[in-house]
């Protein structure tokens, strides 16, 4: 693989975009309308191809399928790269901002969401709608809830199968107060995404009853 922090940003070579742009958008624009819709349930997103340096090619394929040149995204330390900017840039058309509290979308690493979820913009008591949507990259899922879940999209209950830190959860249960306003969260993995819209209410379990 390339060192792409040594290159300059005409030299960093691109990774492919989707295959099948329309209908790959089409499904994965579903997929992630599902996981929004039926908050904690992990939804299917097996995606294989390319990513730039930082990006799972699940992350990669919905950063094509959301964002847009009206979308300002910004690239937690973790998952930033000169490759990532440049691909975002050039197949999304979106602008790289360095301050998360101007990005419409944020891109992050498990370990830095508890420092970095309450620097989104959380929308205006005018405008909610306007509020920042995050994407949680995270190495995998849990066997056991970290968390059940109830509101909107939920019959009874649902849990949130993530063993996060009290800090986290604090995080978490601190965007959750702000609502109607607040950040919307996309938890991606691998090969599965979930979602953690605003109206979910969430209870921890186990570590974070202590909170």
């Amino acid at each position: 693989m390339p060192d792409t922090h040594s290159m300059t940003q005409d030299q960093i070579p691109l990774s492919r975009p989707l295959e099948n742009p329309v209908a790959d958008s089409a499904e994965i624009f579903r997929t992630v309308l599902n996981a929004m819709s039926r908050p904690g349930r992990p939804q299917s997103l097996a995606y294989r191809g390319d990513a730039p340096d930082g990006l799972f090619p699940s992350t990669f394929a919905v950063a094509q399928t959301l964002f847009d040149h009206d979308t300002t995204v910004f690239l937690s330390p973790a998952v930033d790269s000169a490759a990532a900017r440049t691909d975002i840039r050039f197949h999304c058309g979106s602008p790289v901002v360095d301050r998360p509290e101007r990005a419409a979308f944020a891109v992050l690493s498990f370990a830095e969401a508890a420092s970095l979820l309450p620097a989104l913009h959380a929308g205006t008591p005018d405008y909610p709608d306007r509020a920042a949507t995050a994407i949680l990259q995270i190495d995998g899922f849990s066997d056991q809830p970290g968390a059940e879940l109830t509101g909107p999209g939920i019959q009874d209950k649902e849990g949130l199968h993530i063993q996060g830190g009290r800090d986290f959860w604090s995080c978490l249960l601190a965007n959750q107060a702000l609502y109607p306003l607040g950040v919307d969260i996309l938890i991606v993995s691998n090969d599965a995404v979930v979602g953690l819209p605003r109206s979910t209410r969430i209870a921890p379990t186990g570590i974070a009853e202590e909170i």
